[in-house]
């Protein structure tokens, strides 16, 4: 068995940081080819779906986890070199 595209609804539209207007997708399922049978595994159903979903190639997956910016800490009171959190 092998995931052999993702299955997305387009779920509305954003503004970026430029000004150019964007699809907004979310990820529902997948389609699994299992020696020539096509399988779809759905996995969430968008509340505002229109019935039309679209397959994309899955993108490679990263084996490292992906650093996210710790959030500014809140000040400490106290004088000592403990970090607050």
């Amino acid at each position: 068995m092998a995931v052999t595209h993702e299955l997305m609804a387009k779920t509305g539209t954003y503004t970026d940081r430029d000004g150019n207007e964007k699809a907004r997708w979310t990820k529902c399922g997948v389609l699994i080819d299992n020696n020539g049978k096509l399988s779809v595994k759905l996995e969430a159903v968008p509340v505002n779906f229109d019935g039309w979903l679209s397959c994309f190639e899955p993108k490679p997956r990263d084996d490292k986890p992906q650093q996210r910016q710790p959030a500014k800490a809140a000040r400490s009171t106290y004088d000592d070199d403990t970090p607050p959190f």
